[in-house]
């Protein structure tokens, strides 16, 4: 099953475009992990037997292990082992690197880590998108500065052209109406991913966020769900603060 595809059932499934961002802090731990040697991956299973039935996707960002030093690194690679199969991981490596670069995040991202897809930022370096993309079963979010709609097009054009629809998906501005209205309109296959803020009841994501063939868009919510509380109720508590944002985003008025 490739990437779309598993998403696909996923949002089906649960009814939801919800993404939950893992954007894990050690010293942000929940009371009842912090006896815990390491609390990050206790931390991280709690989060997805509490929402597994409730999400879209899951979301890693990169940054957040590799402060954490070695600790981090090795929290991250038991957590991506322990995702449900069921679910897709997304990568969020922010990257812009040269070829030999980019061959060796692709490999940790997809091979290392076990992700589904991965987001990037390639700066200017909008070739290494064709690395990330020599597996089939992958996939991956582009973001660009939204002041740059011609180059956007650009390069959404050419891999639209060359890759199934679904493999090349987009970063989007929720509050850049007008752009996500044009880029919709020009891109009706893309997927979109849009990150947090207070943008569950945003209607641009009802009105361009679906793509032509009915992919949701994916809507990234991180700690606002994930430290809902830091008491011995965490996981109750994270459960209710998903439930309510997967139930705004699924609002038709």
């Amino acid at each position: 099953m490739n990437f779309i595809e598993k998403l696909s059932a996923a949002q089906q499934r649960n009814n939801s475009n919800l993404c939950i961002g893992l954007d894990i802090a050690l010293v942000d731990s929940p009371l009842p992990l912090l006896y815990a040697d390491e609390p990050m991956l206790p931390f991280a299973r709690a989060i997805f037997e509490a929402t597994h039935d409730l999400v879209c996707a899951y979301k890693i960002d990169l940054a957040y292990f590799f402060a954490e030093g070695a600790a981090g690194m090795v929290a991250l690679e038991r957590i991506t082992q322990v995702v449900p199969d069921n679910v897709p991981l997304i990568l969020d490596l922010g990257c812009s690197a040269d070829v030999a670069g980019a061959q060796a995040y692709a490999r940790g991202a997809f091979v290392q880590y076990r992700a589904d897809a991965a987001v990037l930022w390639p700066q200017g370096r909008e070739g290494i998108v064709d690395i990330f993309l020599q597996d089939p079963t992958k996939s991956v979010f582009v973001e660009f500065p939204s002041e740059e709609p011609a180059y956007t097009f650009h390069w959404l054009n050419r891999w639209q052209r060359e890759y199934v629809a679904g493999r090349v998906g987009l970063v989007a501005h929720v509050h850049k109406v007008d752009g996500m209205r044009l880029l919709r309109s020009r891109c009706p296959n893309v997927p979109f991913m849009m990150r947090s803020g207070d943008v569950a009841h945003h209607p641009a994501i009802r009105s361009y966020g679906p793509t032509k063939s009915g992919i949701r868009p994916v809507v990234t919510v991180s700690r606002e769900v994930i430290y809902a509380s830091k008491t011995e109720a965490f996981a109750a508590d994270m459960r209710a603060a998903a439930t309510y944002v997967r139930d705004r985003l699924n609002e038709t008025d």
